[in-house]
């Protein structure tokens, strides 16, 4: 391992030049820079909500999946729907978002390989997971999903297969 040297590339660093030291003044300017960051461009309002929700399933013994692909396709005699497809070492997860009225939308979706599984919905929020199971094909239905609201999907294949959790997306 290499130890840094200092601003001539001649000697270590040892912290305790005349420009390695802060005293006051250093620290107040750099405390008003934060402040005007936060202000100026600061994380929106429930960010931070938002980003314990996204990752509340991380530390738990899940497959994660990612987002393969999302699209966007209509038919002239039907709404504009939005395609996502995730993928996971173990299953694919693919839904339709339709648009339900009134802000609400609806999700069509299917686990492949085709198999019975337990499909919830998490949104932020206390008792927020709505559960709904697959058919023989692998195909779920959740209808009247607020429009918006971030969501994960969890996909539970039994108490010996680790559940399957998608990122948060909007539907």
């Amino acid at each position: 391992m290499s130890t840094p040297s200092g601003p001539d590339g001649t000697g270590p660093v040892d912290g305790t030049g005349p420009l390695d030291a802060l005293d006051a003044l250093d620290t107040e300017i750099l405390e008003r820079l934060d402040a005007l960051h936060d202000e100026l461009d600061g994380p929106p309002p429930g960010f931070t909500d938002l980003m314990v929700f996204a990752v509340a399933a991380h530390g738990l013994n899940v497959e994660l999946a990612r987002l393969e692909e999302g699209a966007l396709a209509a038919r002239a005699d039907e709404e504009l729907a939005r395609t996502l497809t995730f993928e996971a070492d173990s299953l694919s997860v693919l839904v339709r978002i339709a648009d339900a009225g009134d802000d609400r939308v609806r999700l069509d979706g299917w686990i492949a390989p085709a198999q019975r599984a337990e499909v919830g919905l998490r949104t932020p929020g206390a008792g927020a997971e709505r559960e709904v199971r697959t058919d023989d094909d692998g195909r779920f239905v959740v209808d009247g999903l607020p429009r918006g609201r971030p969501v994960q999907i969890v996909v539970r294949r039994g108490p010996d297969a680790v559940p399957v959790v998608t990122p948060t997306f909007e539907p």
